[in-house]
């Protein structure tokens, strides 16, 4: 047993879920001057300059977050934790099918897309419930993006993070707020509850208004939230499945997979065509390539990865790659696990 637990614990240090390694004074600024610009209210730091421009996923900032927390010095966590934490919105809504707890508000910059219209009864019903219908609406996105990717594709939902659990529900929380800044949404992990799962939760813009999305934000909630909510399932499987260093985590087959995702759920929207010269414009660029200053958007770009073996094979092909990561334990596991899943199907 005492021989388990050292290989155990050496295998968390050799793959950066336990660092006891400093981190540098200029990361931790960087970290925190990216986490405000992911937030909106900070400049672009520098590290998030790139000819390729910026990802709609901020995840990948708060996964370091989550990963480093533990080693950042006393002020700069204080300040990353706060700035990735839970957003103070007042009021909540539970989903039609009760997976999900949007919580919103209707006042300030935060406010949810066309507040005041309330045209949606209780259980979709013509008449006011009290709820703008923006949110209605997104609760309703969620519970289709459960309804797909938990019952009909087979992934496991989510755990529970028991944060409102004194208040007697332990559904999903969807935080909408104004982001600000380039990005869809994020999901950032919450709790460790193993050495591979955690809980998690998940921010998406307040709006959307921006090009193309303007006059249809419903579109980019829907791809955004197919997208956030595999990242969840991601956290409940194995969220050690990055490589690279805590520093510099490289979560290429969480943003391939999450927006291969996107093309599952909601095959109309194509969000992901922006991507696509971001990978086929750079061929000579690994898979296993993810570098936020460098080849930021080439992941989502790779989709066409998962995209080609579900076409070619079964959508279950994907989903075998995430339970072999899970199956394979702690660390980077994608080449291992997708060749025995392609193997087996």
């Amino acid at each position: 047993m005492k021989t388990v637990i050292i290989i155990q614990a050496i295998l968390l240090l050799a793959f950066g879920i336990v660092s006891s390694e400093p981190l540098s004074t200029e990361y931790q600024q960087d970290l925190i001057s990216r986490l405000e610009f992911l937030k909106g209210s900070g400049p672009q730091p520098s590290t998030l300059l790139s000819a390729q421009g910026i990802p709609h996923c901020g995840t990948p900032i708060t996964f370091e977050v989550f990963i480093n927390r533990d080693n950042l010095n006393a002020p700069y966590k204080a300040l990353a934790i706060q700035l990735a934490d839970r957003p103070p919105l007042i009021n909540s809504y539970s989903s039609p099918n009760g997976h999900f707890l949007i919580h919103y508000t209707t006042s300030g910059s935060d406010s949810v897309y066309q507040s005041s219209v309330d045209l949606i009864g209780p259980n979709g019903t013509a008449g006011a419930d009290g709820i703008p219908d923006y949110v209605n609406k997104i609760g309703q996105i969620a519970d289709s993006v459960w309804n797909f990717e938990v019952n009909h594709l087979g992934y496991p939902a989510p755990p529970s993070d028991g944060f409102y659990s004194a208040g007697g529900t332990s559904a999903y929380d969807i935080y909408i707020m104004n982001l600000g800044s380039a990005y869809y949404g994020y999901t950032p992990g919450d709790s460790a509850i193993s050495n591979q799962r955690a809980t998690s939760f998940i921010v998406i813009d307040n709006d959307y208004q921006f090009p193309p999305y303007s006059n249809r934000p419903l579109d980019a909630a829907r791809v955004t939230i197919a997208h956030e909510f595999f990242h969840a399932i991601h956290f409940g499987m194995d969220y050690t499945e990055y490589d690279g260093t805590p520093q510099e985590a490289k979560l290429y087959w969480w943003e391939m997979s999450a927006t291969w995702m996107e093309e599952m759920n909601y095959d109309s929207i194509n969000d992901y065509y922006g991507y696509l010269p971001y990978f086929y414009d750079y061929p000579w660029v690994s898979l296993l390539q993810f570098s936020l200053s460098t080849y930021p958007l080439h992941p989502y770009g790779a989709m066409v990865f998962p995209l080609f073996l579900s076409q070619k094979f079964d959508t279950a092909v994907v989903r075998y790659i995430w339970e072999n990561c899970r199956d394979m334990g702690v660390g980077p596991n994608f080449v291992e696990a997708s060749d025995s899943a392609i193997s087996e199907i």
